[in-house]
């Protein structure tokens, strides 16, 4: 399997960048060393080390778990999405440097992300070192997208509308995830806390389009997979955290529904979802 190719003029933009050393880096984070630059670039080509296990990701990235110098670890290659992509990085960051600076933003808010421990570039491919964290994710507690739910049915309920509460509250902080996916939320049972992952293109908004935007996300999940009984309990929980009254509930969940139609024929019109790189049955 060969590596992912992109352009080549911006190919050879980005490398003329970074031998000038326009290459974003992030203070206070540990450069990533040789050995781990190694197991990226396996990952990329499919030749992972039998130490590291891949896992499911987006298109755009390649990710893998493992352990190193005695600590469960997660590596993330961002793959280059165009050949503007690190010069767009001088001025908004690039998608690592975007990944730590959120992060560390819902931490400060009372949230919870994975920690970086070590960052670095190999060529034009940028990678990210992060602590594994303790949790399953809520598409296989709460959802038949990769077999039967892990969760009992009650539990399953409460979960589902503790995380409607729990968009409620990122909301109320003004966050907008890029991304807000059950496979993209974790359950830490022993913080009692949902941790949030992919956070690069998280934003700050209160506009209501934005911040429902994420419930439409969620909503896109096929109803064989969750029903709508379980989609309305996140809802359910979300109006509770914000304290809308039934009239202002009804209206979103009319909303939502009216989005998420119109982004299934959205999807269909382009052929079908967008890529996504699936490990066996990993989520």
């Amino acid at each position: 399997m060969r590596a992912p190719r992109g352009n080549g003029v911006g190919i050879m933009l980005n490398r003329l960048l970074a031998a000038l050393g326009f290459k974003p880096g992030i203070p206070g984070i540990e450069s990533l060393d040789g050995k781990l630059r190694d197991v990226a670039r396996r990952l990329v080509t499919g030749d992972v080390p039998d130490a590291w296990q891949p896992l499911s990701s987006s298109a755009q990235a390649r990710v893998a778990r493992g352990n190193w110098h005695g600590q469960d670890v997660v590596l993330k290659v961002f793959l280059p999405r165009g050949p503007l992509e690190l010069l767009k990085s001088l001025f908004r960051g690039s998608r690592g440097v975007r990944a730590v600076r959120r992060g560390r933003d819902l931490e400060a808010d009372g949230f919870h992300a994975p920690p970086v421990l070590a960052h670095g570039w190999d060529g034009t491919r940028e990678i990210l070192l992060m602590q594994a964290v303790a949790g399953e994710s809520l598409l296989r507690l709460c959802s038949r997208r990769l077999g039967e739910p892990q969760l009992p049915l009650r539990q399953r309920r409460d979960r589902l509308r503790e995380f409607g509460r729990f968009i409620g509250r990122l909301h109320e902080k003004q966050w907008v995830h890029g991304d807000l996916r059950l496979g993209n939320t974790l359950w830490n049972a022993g913080r009692q806390a949902f941790v949030l992952l992919d956070n690069e293109s998280n934003q700050r908004s209160d506009k209501p389009e934005m911040q429902r935007a994420n419930l439409v996300q969620l909503n896109m999940i096929a109803p064989q997979y969750l029903s709508r009984s379980d989609r309305l309990r996140v809802l359910t929980g979300y109006a509770a955290e914000r304290r809308l009254d039934t009239r202002q509930r009804k209206a979103v969940t009319r909303q939502v529904a009216a989005d998420t139609l119109e982004r299934w024929q959205q999807r269909a019109a382009r052929g079908g979802p967008r890529p996504r790189h699936w490990v066996g049955s990993s989520g």
